[in-house]
């Protein structure tokens, strides 16, 4: 009797130890997901050829898919488009933003 005793008690201890890594597992996973970039601005269109085939025609629109405003400052582009939004650079919840090299034409 004792015996089965000791080999319930270690069963008990075994499936306990199961639910905790389960549990260690899941908040793990959990975590990692909630600490992943979200992809809240993205990049809507592109002008990469214009049709006069001149580059100050070129453009990238950004688009916020978010409800919310979005502070934009101290962020960057680089490649082909290289731009630094300023300080206090926000785009709108829903908005969007275009940012061109001759934003006059």
């Amino acid at each position: 009797m004792a015996r089965a005793h000791h080999c319930a008690a270690s069963l008990v201890g075994l499936v306990a130890s199961q639910l905790a890594l389960r549990s260690l597992i899941l908040l793990l996973a959990l975590s990692a997901a909630s600490t992943r970039a979200d992809s809240v601005v993205v990049f809507n269109e592109i002008m990469y050829h214009p049709p006069a085939n001149e580059a100050v025609m070129e453009w990238v629109e950004l688009h916020n898919q978010m409800a919310v405003d979005v502070d934009l400052s101290g962020w960057s582009l680089a490649g082909g488009v290289d731009f630094k939004f300023a300080e206090g650079s926000v785009i709108s919840g829903g908005g969007y933003l275009v940012i061109a090299s001759s934003p006059q034409t």
